[in-house]
């Protein structure tokens, strides 16, 4: 036999809520990797791969400063005078490409936009929120961050009970007659403690 769903509660001892009141989903809020390149000249000095240093040299002396905001087209301007293999491209990094939020966004070989790690925020979306986390990254999230996406990937259902959220009672404040009214209360015993230590002298 089923049990009986109960539909009214005491409401300083229990309370009655729908099983989605209590879920979200959990999904990474992403945006964009954005670099800039610095060719600088005394970064060129420090650093000691030669033929990466002599391709920069090159390659700045055509282009200037043309790419700096440009990863994606410097890069693919870059490999005309060097072959890039996973050493130069760390040195490359580590020294001439810094993260700057006025740069283009870098994408992957599919066009997608690469992540910055740094940008990354996790949101919980009530299960109640009226719309699907589509919805919430139009309504909550695009308007002060336009380039932001979801992770579809990462996108997963949780519950959680809290039970101070729901039970939890604030102490009443005492209003600021009630106030007043001790402070001067506290005033005239104050002042009658002091008028019976004088006498005494």
């Amino acid at each position: 036999m089923l049990p009986t769903t109960r539909t009214n509660a005491a409401p300083n001892f229990s309370r009655i809520f729908k099983n989605e009141e209590f879920g979200f989903y959990s999904a990474d809020i992403l945006r964009p990797l954005r670099l800039r390149v610095n060719l600088d000249e005394n970064i060129f000095a420090a650093v000691k791969d030669s033929e990466l240093v002599t391709a920069l040299k090159k390659f700045k002396k055509i282009f200037g400063d043309k790419f700096y905001l440009d990863y994606n087209s410097f890069i693919l301007e870059l490999e005309k005078f060097i072959i890039l293999n996973k050493k130069n491209l760390k040195v490359l990094r580590d020294n001439f490409i810094v993260i700057d939020e006025n740069a283009a966004p870098v994408t992957k070989g599919d066009g997608s936009f690469k992540s910055d790690n740094n940008l990354k925020d996790i949101e919980q979306i009530p299960l109640t929120y009226a719309g699907d986390v589509e919805t919430f990254l139009k309504n909550d999230i695009k308007p002060f961050v336009p380039d932001a996406w979801i992770d579809k990937k990462s996108v997963v259902i949780g519950y959680e009970i809290t039970f101070t959220k729901y039970f939890y009672k604030s102490a009443e404040l005492r209003t600021p007659a009630e106030i007043i009214s001790d402070i001067k209360a506290d005033e005239i015993s104050t002042a009658n403690l002091l008028a019976d230590i004088v006498k005494e002298f």
